[in-house]
């Protein structure tokens, strides 16, 4: 309720008296009067009507009745009478009215949500107030229904009859109510829940081309939907594809990120993106026809030769390639295809061809894929003061190497707002940038982000650097001493972090009885190798961090060392082969002997098979290299001295190159091989029937002297029993108590040690001709196996390679007599 200043203001002469009389139409009191007589100047109120709450000020220009804290019994009409002492008296009228404002404004939703056109779906209503106020509704500051009723209760309504817009969705409704222009007007605020469906859907072309074998997003942006959309993608034909997406909302639009990794088979596919109101039948698509690229690298071996080569052995980078259809390589004789190749096909390949002359490899053909930036440098901390300067370096792979680069900085304050940085602030050079970083305020502390980008695309996952504000490193932990000996140790603790900063450890050492400081030496990693020490002594050791903010907490360490006696005493004694090492290094030294007959008996075979023919060289040989883009079309090489033979490759090819190569896998074998193929069974075959008979051997003859060890003993240990046991007996009748137990202790002590005594002699003689007998007979096996073998492949080979090429000089001889 507002306080309102009632005043009657009146020309007032000295010596009157005021007389305030408040008008009723039942009766008339007089409230308040005030007697300007200079002889007794009195101001008189009626508490019983106003209480404290009235004031007549007769001093002021024009004198002026104060009401205070109006109520609505205030309200009426008012009179002031003057009464002077020699003329008559005046009186003037006031009607007061007493304004109360309304007490508070309800909104009632009738209907939510509604749908477009709808209307008088919610209510506005006013309570109290005097006079009854007006109830307006406002979209935007404007008035958009003014139309209000007032009730049989006496309250205010107005029923919104705006039609229901997708426009009040994002602008919200104001319902104001006032009945008087001195007071702010009492408002409530309605936002109207509007289903509506998608005003469209769009799939949004991505930054870089689709490439086979590399992951592409494509987004599907979806706007005017509410509630939120079901966007769903399918191919052509109604099919869902089996991936998931991630749907980001966000006021009025919604996107859904679809994350693909297509291959060949995609190419011309539709990939269609629908969006449907889950409240409404109705749905909305967009499509797009996907253009995937894929490259194959064909190459092709061309051999000149007689007789024709009965081998063709691709290499890349010296490593032979084989057939491998998942790994996207097919070979098939002098055919090579790289399918869906990444980085790692990069290099030098050649093929080397094989015939019973000898072998011939060609030029190499170096391939350079080329691939979007990469970072180079892994995630990291960087530690910074206020207004200092930090410079971060951004290191990314590319090729080709020229790259531009941008950076972006995000913190927790801005969240979602990326800020993208001046280039003035960074320098770039080649695959390197170097950005100096010097915060200025607490909200410059946050994440940098370096991208790079060349011909063939952008940078997929930024390089990271975390800024912080620097600071001193944390304690190190888990210390403890190992390695101890009479005079040295190693430290080992787990380092804290770093504060942002490059850390060292210093450790120092202090002997406890001298109290001087023996030890003190810093390092970049808290592991340390501590020599000088005395023996037998307790130090007392600290660790500490630190860097140029600071150092940490120190980290006591206590350290003992060992007494010389100790030392000896700890130091393991070697204990003597046994049998089976012995076996183990005689069969290692057999195959070690086994092996480098086979390495000369290779060396000789290639020296025979070299054929009298010109061998290409590599040093003077031209070079091809070719620059291949992942996903820029197909390529075609052939690997020759000259390399100009380029062709599309297709599916058909493919199909080609698989059936030659499983025809290939049925010909006739190298005989050079099966030569060797022969002698590697037989040596085998030799060596492994001498160690297994003479292994078996050995087993056996222990097995045997174990069992007949421990029959023995069994039988001596009864034998013993007995006897002792008889003479116990015998004895215990015929002498005294004392008597029996010396006798049996003398007995017990004499059969005791000869036992042992024979058994130990007997144990050793056995063993010892055992252990000589087997190894004779197994090196005198394996020697005469492995030279018979050896011997009887040399001489097989030998007479092979005569005959074979004496076949070959009579053919000559019946061709120059034709």
């Amino acid at each position: 309720m507002s306080v309102k200043h009632i005043a009657s203001k009146f020309g007032i002469s000295v010596g009157s008296v005021h007389t305030i009389m408040h008008d009723d139409l039942k009766m008339q009191k007089v409230s308040s009067s005030y007697d300007e007589r200079p002889i007794n100047k009195t101001h008189w109120v009626d508490t019983i009507v106003f209480g404290n709450r009235v004031w007549y000020h007769a001093d002021w220009t024009p004198p002026a009745l104060l009401l205070g804290s109006t109520r609505p019994e205030d309200a009426g009409l008012y009179r002031c009478r003057v009464d002077y002492q020699h003329s008559n008296s005046r009186q003037a009228w006031i009607q007061l009215h007493i304004i109360v404002p309304p007490e508070r404004v309800e909104i009632i939703p009738r209907q939510s949500p509604v749908l477009l056109g709808d209307r008088n779906d919610v209510v506005c209503k006013a309570i109290g107030g005097e006079p009854k106020p007006r109830v307006v509704w406002l979209q935007s500051d404007a008035a958009v229904d003014s139309n209000y009723t007032i009730s049989d209760s006496g309250e205010a309504l107005n029923l919104l009859e705006v039609p229901a817009s997708r426009l009040d969705l994002t602008v919200p409704f104001v319902c104001r109510a006032s009945n008087n222009d001195l007071t702010r007007p009492d408002d409530a605020y309605y936002t109207r829940n509007v289903t509506s469906g998608p005003l469209s859907v769009e799939i949004l072309p991505s930054e870089e081309p689709l490439s086979e074998g590399r992951v592409t997003r494509l987004q599907c942006a979806v706007v005017g939907s509410n509630p939120p959309p079901v966007v769903t993608w399918y191919q052509k034909g109604g099919s869902k594809l089996p991936l998931t997406a991630k749907v980001v909302e966000r006021d009025n639009l919604t996107r859904s990120i679809l994350t693909l990794n297509v291959s060949r088979h995609d190419h011309g596919r539709e990939l269609r993106c629908k969006a449907r109101n889950p409240l409404l039948p109705d749905a909305v698509e967009a499509a797009i026809t996907l253009d995937v690229l894929c490259v194959d690298v064909f190459f092709v071996c061309s051999v000149n030769a007689n007789p024709p080569p009965y081998k063709v052995t691709w290499y890349h980078e010296d490593t032979p390639l084989s057939q491998d259809k998942e790994g996207g390589v097919l070979v098939s004789e002098t055919t090579l295809v790289l399918q869906q190749v990444s980085r790692a096909a990069t290099g030098r390949y050649t093929c080397r061809a094989s015939n019973v002359e000898g072998d011939t490899s060609s030029s190499p053909v170096h391939v350079s894929i080329r691939y979007a930036p990469m970072c180079a440098v892994a995630p990291s901390l960087r530690g910074v003061g206020l207004k200092e300067t930090v410079n971060i370096t951004c290191r990314v792979d590319a090729d080709p190497p020229d790259v531009t680069f941008y950076w972006t900085f995000n913190n927790s304050v801005r969240r979602e707002q990326t800020e993208v940085l001046k280039p003035h602030r960074y320098s770039s050079q080649k695959l390197e940038s170097i950005f100096a970083y010097s915060p200025t305020s607490d909200r410059d502390y946050g994440t940098l982000l370096c991208y790079a980008s060349n011909t063939v695309g952008k940078q997929e996952v930024p390089c990271s650097f975390t800024v912080i504000s620097a600071g001193p490193p944390e304690e190190v932990t888990q210390c403890s001493v190992q390695n101890i000996t009479s005079h040295s140790c190693s430290v080992v603790c787990s380092p804290g972090f770093n504060g942002g900063l490059p850390q060292r450890f210093l450790l120092q050492i202090w002997d406890s009885k001298l109290k001087e400081q023996v030890v003190n030496v810093s390092e970049s990693w808290p592991e340390f190798a501590i020599r000088g020490l005395s023996a037998g002594h307790n130090y007392t050791a600290t660790v500490t961090a630190y860097n140029s903010r600071g150092s940490a907490p120190a980290e006591p360490v206590l350290i003992l060392t060992v007494t010389e006696a100790q030392m000896h005493k700890s130091l393991p004694s070697r204990k003597p082969p046994s049998p089976m090492a012995l076996v183990m290094g005689i069969i290692c030294g057999a195959l070690l002997v086994v092996g480098l007959l086979l390495i000369a008996m290779w060396a000789l075979r290639g020296r025979r098979r070299q054929g009298p023919g010109p061998q290409p060289s590599s040093e003077g040989a031209p070079q091809d290299t070719r620059s291949i883009v992942v996903g820029s079309g197909g390529l075609g090489m052939s690997v020759k001295s000259n390399i100009d033979a380029k062709k599309k490759f297709d599916v058909s090819d493919i199909q080609k190159i698989e059936k030659a190569h499983d025809t290939r896998a049925k010909r006739q074998p190298d005989p050079d091989l099966l030569i060797m193929h022969s002698l590697n069974n037989a040596v085998m075959h030799s060596l492994i029937n001498a160690v297994m008979h003479s292994l078996i051997n050995a087993v056996m003859h222990s097995l045997i002297n174990v069992v007949m060890h421990s029959l023995i003993n069994a039988v001596m240990h009864s034998l013993i029993n007995a006897v002792m046991h008889s003479l116990i007996n015998a004895v215990m009748h015929s002498q005294s108590r004392r008597l029996h137990a010396f006798m049996h202790s003398v007995i017990r002590a004499v059969m005791h040690s000869l036992i042992n005594a024979v058994m130990h002699s007997l144990i050793n003689a056995v063993m010892h001709s055992l252990i000589n007998a087997v190894m004779h007979s197994l090196i005198n096996a394996v020697m005469h196996s492995l030279i018979n073998a050896v011997m009887h492949s040399l001489i097989n080979a030998v007479m092979h390679s005569q005959s074979r090429r004496l076949s070959v000089m009579h053919s000559e001889s019946s061709i120059h007599a034709l």
